[in-house]
């Protein structure tokens, strides 16, 4: 595949991050066996889970990463405190960030892997109930991504 068919791909528009005000950022491990919804601020680095997550979600299907999945979380970021910069900001943030996130994870520059990313930010609602953090979500176009982490996966 081209560069060119491969930026074509790249998330241009964002995945939204359901503003739920009140609830705090608290992460927590993923919980053996667990593979039901669980709130999106729970998300830490390593989860992994199933589920399309375009839009505003605020709940995803966490499951074992040794379970076949549809996406994991390699990568936070926290954007710097002060106002809301805007939307078009947070996901330049977003982008840049998590494709050099991305090939330090995965072993190789994103231009020349398979898989693809998306990332959950934080929206002007959530970033006034203290919401700093990016996650960056890798999965596979064509699929599942199986079972195990993807890091180091060089493809």
């Amino acid at each position: 595949m081209s560069d060119t068919d491969r930026n074509l791909r790249r998330p241009t528009a964002a995945i939204l991050l359901a503003a739920v005000a009140g609830i705090a950022l608290a992460g927590c491990s993923l919980i053996p066996g667990n593979n039901v919804d669980s709130n999106i601020f729970t998300l830490v680095v390593g989860d992994c889970f199933n589920g399309d997550i375009d839009g505003e979600v605020s709940a995803v299907a966490f499951v074992e990463c040794s379970e076949a999945h549809d996406r994991e979380v390699f990568a936070s970021i926290i954007m710097n405190e002060g106002e809301y910069p805007g939307l078009d900001a947070v996901v330049d943030q977003a982008d840049a960030a998590c494709v050099t996130e991305f090939d330090a994870f995965v072993g190789v520059r994103y231009e020349d892997s398979i898989y693809d990313f998306g990332y959950l930010y934080p929206l002007a609602e959530s970033w006034a109930t203290g919401d700093r953090e990016i996650l960056c979500v890798i999965y596979d176009p064509a699929g599942k991504i199986g079972s195990g982490s993807l890091a180091g996966a060089a493809r």
